[in-house]
């Protein structure tokens, strides 16, 4: 698990990363342009259209990072999560077998309700369903936590060593910055976060 003085570090490593990058990047696309306007040779023009889809796939990793960390925070409001909850699941358009339990009828939480809707998000559709056909989560829910187990996955060992760092794992979800956006929720508003990896992959989510 990651704490707070290497959250920090990461954001700032990625910021600076950023910025050190994308400059020879955008002087890179400039002669690109360049070429793709001044030569017809069909080797070269190939050959920049790769370089094109390489830069766009560098832009795309660091944005996606980025977003992270620059997601506006929305007031806080007061919603039922077991409603918002069973909206996520009814949403979700994939084969996922989904079990849903709770001990309460209602759970009334105080926060931003976007970030709630984007770890729901993460946990039910951010999944790589191709390489986990059939798969099961059994989800439930107490007064104080929400429990996300995910039946018959671990994960390698390696990878679970450095699960919240950003592009560390995509075994279980489709972008490497999946884990670390569900730590850097949880984190920013207050939850505190268990995982194990054993039986089987399981989030323990405390809201109080």
């Amino acid at each position: 698990m990651l704490d707070k003085k290497t959250n920090e570090l990461i954001e700032a490593l990625t910021r600076n990363l950023s910025h050190e990058v994308k400059n020879p990047l955008t002087t890179i696309k400039g002669y690109a342009q360049l070429i793709e306007l001044k030569s017809t040779d069909e080797f070269a023009l190939k050959a920049v259209g790769i370089m094109n889809e390489q830069i766009e796939a560098i832009e795309q990793q660091f944005d996606s990072i980025y977003s992270v960390f620059q997601a506006d925070s929305k007031p806080q409001v007061e919603f039922d999560l077991l409603s918002l909850i069973n909206a996520s699941i009814e949403g979700v358009e994939s084969n996922l077998n989904i079990e849903f339990a709770s001990e309460v009828s209602e759970l009334q939480l105080l926060c931003d309700k976007s970030k709630i809707v984007r770890l729901l998000d993460i946990f039910l559709t951010g999944l790589n369903f191709e390489y986990f056909d059939g798969l099961q989560v059994k989800m439930s829910c107490t007064a104080s936590q929400i429990k996300i187990a995910y039946e018959n996955i671990t994960l390698p060992e390696d990878e679970s060593l450095m699960l919240f760092l950003p592009f560390s794992s995509k075994t279980l979800f489709k972008e490497g910055t999946s884990f670390y956006e569900i730590y850097h929720i949880c984190f920013i508003e207050k939850f505190e976060l268990i995982v194990e990896n054993s039986p089987f992959l399981t989030f323990t989510i405390s809201l109080k």
